[in-house]
């Protein structure tokens, strides 16, 4: 039996722009040219809206763009913003930071998440308008005293 073969995408690519793409097509792409299909980011298509999914995993720290790199797929205002905990934090607040950047240093604050010590989630507002080609970043200025918190999710709609 012969080997198989698979088309090349440079054919595909080349009449269509990369923003032609449909999202489903372009957070594929995008998971495998940054490695975070198996580090915990993704972005799926629902109902015309991007969701993005940005995980920190294991114990956390204070520290900046905790999350893989992940590419916005196309203009929007996010109407769903929230953040789960595997483990709550304990003894302090959790402060987490969504921002996305155009230009690596100079990020644009999107919602700012303070997740109660001995609780597990928490949600924002924001009327920011997040445009086509940022990366979202996550930043986490406070944890837990006694426990930081474990397992974060971000998840963006």
């Amino acid at each position: 039996m012969a080997n198989p073969t698979f088309p090349t995408l440079a054919p595909f690519f080349a009449d269509q722009p990369f923003h032609a793409l449909s999202a489903p097509v372009i957070g594929f792409f995008n998971s495998l040219a940054s490695g975070s299909a198996a580090a915990g980011a993704s972005a799926t298509a629902a109902a015309g809206a991007a969701t993005y999914s940005l995980e920190v995993v294991g114990t956390l720290a204070i520290a900046s763009d905790q999350a893989p790199k992940t590419y916005v797929l196309a203009d929007f205002t996010p109407s769903i913003l929230r953040v789960d905990l595997k483990q709550a934090p304990v003894g302090a607040n959790l402060v987490a930071v969504l921002s996305y950047y155009t230009t690596p240093g100079a990020a644009t604050l999107v919602a700012t998440f303070t997740v109660g010590a001995g609780l597990l989630f928490a949600t924002a507002t924001s009327a920011v308008a997040v445009p086509l080609g940022a990366f979202w970043e996550v930043d986490i200025t406070s944890v837990g005293t006694t426990f930081p918190g474990s397992g974060l999710t971000v998840t963006v709609q």
